[in-house]
């Protein structure tokens, strides 16, 4: 407790501390801050518990708006109450990957027995990180998710239930046969998840980013199904949508169906995953375009038809559009990987996005093939820009009647 009052000063305005054991000094240091440095707006505790009594002192900190509690190893649904009682508090960033299940969280007699937290009590809370475990999450989820003022949610899933199946008792009778008839319900967890944490911010969130980066052993790298996006259809006012680490049924038809939704969409980055129909076809990276004029960045995998041909009508309908910077996968057939396929990608690109600067290309994900795209597309660009100066230096002249 000395060495940390030894750097108390009533100015603070940002505060750090990492690595303090001592809970009670912590508790008692956040207390006088709050008395005493009425300007401090910024708390990052590293690698600390989280405990009820150190919530209080962070609470007393009347003037704070931004928490980043790093590397926790302990929280509880008690103490997330407690913090949310802070009025002005905007940015909550909680990193707790080592924290590995509900289990390991403190409760009180009022949670164990069923009691949750009261879903208003964010009031000011603009912005909300979570990297960790789903089912930390899903323990906090009641506290958090329906801030109506909350505006950019991100998530970050290092370990997940992705689908779980409940056998259920039948409807069918059986009268020879004694015997119990039960059927296999597939739910998916993560996606109630989502719906939870998204249920009252529809006309609110501008940006929603969800990464799944699970790498342990034993766990399938399964798709999500395509209700999960289609539940976002709500969010009219998103402006940037990112989904990383994991593939989505049915893309290409649920973005096609989505994107008129989301008109002020700026940034657009879907998974590039190694499923060959996990992407977006030609036609529908079009309906993008033209469904969200102000997209400045694209993400996204590409599909292909059996027949090249049918790709025609796009550069043959081009129109301008702003788009800057394309991030591009793909997985083609090694008979798709030709000059004249490559000439034909590049071609409907740049009918799409005349301007565009970056196409970055992956391993992995037919990084020779869209190298190649990416060098075509610079040549339509230089092209264009010859002719813009041969237009000027040789303008056409009037003929005489």
């Amino acid at each position: 407790m000395f060495y940390l009052n030894i750097f108390f000063s009533p100015s603070l305005t940002t505060l750090t501390m990492s690595n303090v054991n001592a809970r009670t000094a912590v508790t008692s240091f956040l207390n006088r801050a709050g008395m005493e440095a009425p300007r401090l707006s910024t708390l990052v505790l590293d690698s600390m518990k989280l405990g009820i009594d150190v919530a209080k002192g962070i609470a007393s900190c009347h003037a704070l708006e931004v928490l980043e509690l790093e590397r926790l190893k302990e929280i509880s649904n008690s103490s997330v109450k407690t913090l949310a009682s802070i009025p002005t508090l905007k940015v909550l960033k909680i990193h707790a990957v080592d924290i590995l299940t509900t289990t390991s969280l403190q409760t009180t007699s009022s949670e164990a027995s069923g009691t949750q937290i009261d879903r208003q009590i964010f009031l000011a809370l603009e912005d909300f990180h979570f990297v960790g475990h789903m089912s930390v999450l899903e323990d906090l989820a009641d506290g958090i998710a329906f801030t109506s003022s909350l505006r950019f949610l991100h998530i970050e899933l290092v370990t997940y239930q992705l689908v779980k199946t409940t056998r259920v008792l039948g409807n069918a009778v059986t009268p020879k046969i004694k015997k119990k008839k039960y059927h296999e319900v597939e739910e998916y967890p993560t996606v109630d998840l989502l719906k939870r944490l998204t249920e009252h911010l529809a006309t609110s969130l501008l940006s929603l980013t969800i990464r799944f980066t699970d790498e342990g052993p034993g766990v399938p790298r399964d798709a999500l199904p395509q209700d999960a996006l289609v539940s976002l259809a709500a969010f009219s006012k998103l402006e940037h949508l990112e989904i990383y680490g994991i593939g989505i049924d049915g893309l290409d038809d649920a973005v096609l169906g989505l994107v008129s939704h989301w008109p002020d969409l700026q940034t657009l980055h879907l998974p590039l995953t190694h499923g060959s129909s996990d992407g977006l076809s030609m036609p529908t990276l079009q309906h993008v375009a033209q469904s969200c004029p102000n997209l400045a960045s694209l993400r996204t995998s590409i599909i292909f038809p059996d027949n090249f041909s049918s790709l025609a009508g796009i550069y043959e309908t081009p129109f301008s559009h702003g788009l800057t910077c394309l991030s591009v996968g793909s997985h083609t057939v090694e008979l798709h990987r030709t000059l004249d396929m490559q000439a034909l990608v590049a071609k409907c690109l740049y009918a799409i996005f005349p301007t565009i600067r970056l196409i970055q290309a992956h391993p992995e994900h037919d990084l020779d093939f869209w190298s190649n795209v990416r060098t075509l597309v610079g040549l339509c660009q230089e092209a264009t820009r010859i002719d813009n100066i041969r237009s000027v230096a040789n303008p056409p002249t009037a003929t005489g009647s």
